[in-house]
């Protein structure tokens, strides 16, 4: 049996951990990163990996975002859907992002695509919740949902509500089942429903580039060039400040009013 001597080769030891920290076996992951069947079972016994295939590999080994991609991308390669959901639940659990029913980001994701009457797509619920957080920032100073937003390459986004419905990619997301036991405040409700009203009627693409010219995204993403990809916060206190100028430029007195800001926005897009 040939030896290891390689730096770059990855060892059965580390894949081995690949296995129990995505809670896969030896022939779904050969399965699913298009390799064959008896693959990875081959390098557990001392064969010795390519380097592309060692690459591949260690990069799942240090990056669970990276596998969480080639999961999704690649779950038609695997013969089972408990497989897949298996390793997609231990995937969340290490990218901190497992779906929490109970959390406000979670209710009010459920309460916009049950309730809001409008066909979502992923970066459309992105930009509806961005909007609903800063609105009510600036209406009641405090925030609505609980969690940080992210300053992303293709603006405002929550982590956990992009890898909970990033399989839909641009399609739009199911409703997803009874929400009858959700409960709002009334002017919580008030402030979401006037969110989906009058910025739902855009596409993900067009509610992109209004974000794209606020403060709060730049401001978190400062230097980067458009492409750069970023995970920087996009501070309560931006979006506060933030909104609170656009209310006051808009004179709005209910929320019932962001209309006018949606309308403005909309117009300086298309001359854009």
């Amino acid at each position: 049996m040939r030896v290891q001597t390689d730096h770059k080769t990855i060892s059965p030891k580390k894949i081995l951990k690949i296995l129990q920290r995505y809670d896969i076996g030896k022939r779904p992951l050969s399965v699913l990163l298009g390799w064959g069947e008896q693959t990875v079972s081959r390098y557990l016994e001392g064969h010795i990996p390519t380097y592309a295939y060692s690459k591949k590999l260690n990069k799942i080994y240090d990056d669970p975002a990276y596998y969480y991609e080639l999961l999704k991308n690649n779950r038609g390669r695997l013969h089972s859907q408990l497989t897949y959901d298996k390793s997609r639940k231990a995937t969340e659990k290490l990218l901190g992002v497992e779906k929490d029913e109970n959390s406000a980001i979670n209710k009010i994701t459920a309460y916009i695509l049950n309730k809001g009457g409008a066909e979502i797509t992923p970066l459309m619920l992105q930009k509806t919740l961005y909007y609903i957080q800063g609105f009510y920032l600036a209406f009641y100073k405090k925030t609505l949902i609980d969690e940080d937003c992210e300053a992303w390459v293709h603006g405002p986004v929550y982590k956990s509500i992009y890898y909970q419905y990033s399989d839909y990619q641009y399609n739009i997301i199911d409703s997803i089942g009874d929400i009858e036991d959700i409960e709002f405040s009334d002017r919580a409700k008030v402030l979401i429903d006037s969110v989906v009203r009058y910025f739902c009627c855009y596409s993900g693409k067009i509610l992109e580039k209004f974000t794209h010219q606020e403060e709060p995204w730049l401001i978190a993403r400062k230097d980067l060039l458009a492409g750069t990809p970023s995970n920087e916060i996009i501070s309560t206190e931006s979006m506060r400040v933030f909104f609170e100028k656009v209310m006051k430029q808009h004179d709005m007195s209910t929320p019932s009013d962001i209309k006018k800001y949606a309308e403005k926005l909309f117009n300086e897009a298309v001359l854009m």
